[in-house]
């Protein structure tokens, strides 16, 4: 029997055992979760599953997950071909830091598409300095950067933008495991 990779979104109110209840479907349906991604932001959860299965139960997963949401938006996207990312590259880790202010996350990822760039993983967060008090951005993010980027113009044009923004960036490649 083939195999199909299904991408499960989990959006709700966060509490106790909302991954063992999506979770139970999944093993209800003998998929096994290849990757996830859960986090609880603002209240609330957001979680992300890559399920694979056997193709003959990808509907009655959807609809086992359906039955149990209980309040859960969950989505339910079957992957087209292969679950690896088509963009490759070098991977390298971006990390950004400064004072919080609105349009920072926009302006470096409208710089990285422009160049070609995948963000593979992102994080961000703000918080206050211990200190002042002050509201401080942060962001680590894997980006794939194709071979054909000329890194030398990426590094310019990110320090344009830091400048521009008053924050602080650093672009490392990520060697070894």
């Amino acid at each position: 029997m083939s195999h199909r990779d299904v991408l499960i979104s989990v959006v709700g109110r966060d509490r106790p055992g909302i991954v063992e209840s999506v979770t139970r479907s999944m093993v209800g349906q003998r998929g096994n979760v290849l990757e996830s991604r859960l986090a609880k932001l603002g209240g609330e959860f957001a979680g992300f599953f890559l399920v694979r299965l056997d193709e003959g139960r990808v509907e009655a997963l959807d609809q086992a997950l359906a039955a149990d949401s209980d309040g859960l938006d969950i989505r339910v996207r079957v992957l087209e071909s292969d679950s690896d990312s088509p963009h490759g590259g070098v991977p390298y880790r971006l990390v950004v830091s400064g004072a919080d202010h609105e349009g920072i996350i926009h302006d470096f990822g409208a710089l990285l598409a422009r160049s070609g760039v995948n963000i593979a993983n992102m994080r961000t967060v703000v918080k206050p300095s211990p200190i002042t008090g002050t509201p401080l951005f942060s962001m680590r993010a894997t980006l794939e950067v194709p071979l054909t980027v000329p890194l030398k113009v990426l590094r310019a044009d990110l320090e344009a933008i830091c400048e521009a923004e008053a924050v602080e960036a650093e672009l490392n490649i990520i060697t070894g495991s």
